[in-house]
């Protein structure tokens, strides 16, 4: 792979029993033509994978910083764990959705 093209992979998950988020397609009647079903007051983890590798120096959801965790890093690829929490989230109502941007800074260069 070139090293200016890079390659992310991201799974979420819930922290309490691992269970894998739902996500539907919608088709045209929203801003999005998809979306991903979350619970309020859960705590989610979310699996960042970059090839080739990238340092995350921070991330953050919904404009709140979260804690990123290094889980692997090798000159092929890098892991990282960004733990979120969706206390701050209100229920939406039927056919209602919230849009959410996850922002991450990272680190190109290794020197």
């Amino acid at each position: 792979m070139s090293k200016d093209k890079y390659s992310l992979t991201m799974n979420i998950k819930r922290d309490d029993d691992k269970a894998l988020v739902y996500y539907k397609q919608d088709g045209e009647r929203f801003q999005s033509n998809c979306t991903i079903k979350l619970n309020v007051e859960t705590t989610y983890k979310f699996l960042l994978n970059f090839r080739p590798p990238l340092k995350i120096k921070s991330g953050s959801l919904k404009n709140n910083g979260l804690e990123v965790k290094e889980e692997g890093f090798t000159t092929e690829s890098s892991s990282y764990c960004l733990l979120w929490t969706s206390n701050d989230v209100v229920v939406s109502k039927n056919k209602g959705r919230e849009n959410f941007t996850l922002s991450l800074t990272v680190c190109i260069s290794f020197v």
